[in-house]
C-alpha cells in the first residue's frame, strides 16, 4: 500500500506504524463527519451519500475507503501493548461499519482469518461485501462468506482463487473468481 500511495493520487494517507493506527482512523472519521454531515440533510430528503450524489450529479461526494491489512498482527500488537487502544480500534470499526456508511465511509479489512477477537460478530454481520482467497478448509469459506460447500462447490486451491459475496455481483450470491494481478490501468 505504501508503494501504491506513492503512485496513485487518490490515496491520501498511509500509516505503517501500529501505534498510530487509531490516530489516523480518528482523523479520517473527524474529516468525514465535519465535511459530509453538513451536506446530508434529512429535512430535504438527503439521508445518505447515494441520495446526495443523485440530487447533486455535478458535485458528487466521493466514497472514502479505509484499508487495513494484517489485522491479526494489529490485534496481537494491541493484546501485548495496549488493551485500551484495542478497545478504541474496535469502537472505530463499529462506528465505520454501522454509523459512517451513510456518509460514504467504507472499510476494507484483511483479517486472514475471521475470529471474534479480531472482528466482533456484531460488526462482522454488518459488512456487506466479503471475500476469501485460496482457502482449502470449507469451514473457513463458510465463516468468511456464509456458504456451505453445497452452495459453493468450488475449491480455492490456486493462488488468486476467491469466493466473493457482495450485493453488487450476482444478486448477492457467493461467486467464484480468479484474479491474476491487480493493476491501476488496463494497459499494465
Amino acid at each position: 500500500y505504501r508503494y501504491m500511495s506513492e503512485h496513485v493520487p487518490h490515496i491520501k494517507y498511509f500509516c505503517g506504524d501500529m501505534s498510530k493506527i487509531n490516530e489516523g482512523i480518528s482523523r479520517v472519521l473527524d474529516y468525514a463527519e465535519k465535511s459530509r454531515a453538513k451536506l446530508l440533510d434529512a429535512s430535504s430528503g438527503i439521508i445518505n451519500i447515494k441520495d446526495y450524489n443523485k440530487k447533486n450529479p455535478n458535485n458528487k461526494i466521493p466514497y472514502m475507503y479505509i484499508v487495513i491489512d494484517e489485522i491479526m498482527s494489529l490485534m496481537d500488537y494491541y493484546a501485548l501493548n495496549d488493551k485500551e487502544e484495542q478497545v478504541k480500534f474496535k469502537n472505530s470499526l463499529s462506528t465505520i461499519v454501522s454509523r459512517m456508511r451513510y456518509a460514504g465511509v467504507r472499510v476494507i479489512l484483511f483479517p486472514h482469518r475471521i475470529v471474534d477477537n479480531v472482528i466482533p460478530k456484531n460488526i462482522y454481520t454488518l459488512i456487506s461485501s466479503r471475500a476469501v482467497v485460496r482457502q482449502l478448509n470449507p469451514d473457513e469459506i463458510k465463516n468468511a462468506v456464509g456458504v456451505t460447500s453445497k452452495e459453493f462447490p468450488y475449491s480455492l486451491v490456486n493462488k488468486g482463487d476467491m469466493a466473493i459475496k457482495t450485493k453488487d455481483i450476482s444478486g448477492g450470491k457467493t461467486v467464484f473468481c480468479h484474479a491474476e494481478v491487480l493493476s491501476s490501468s488496463n494497459e499494465s
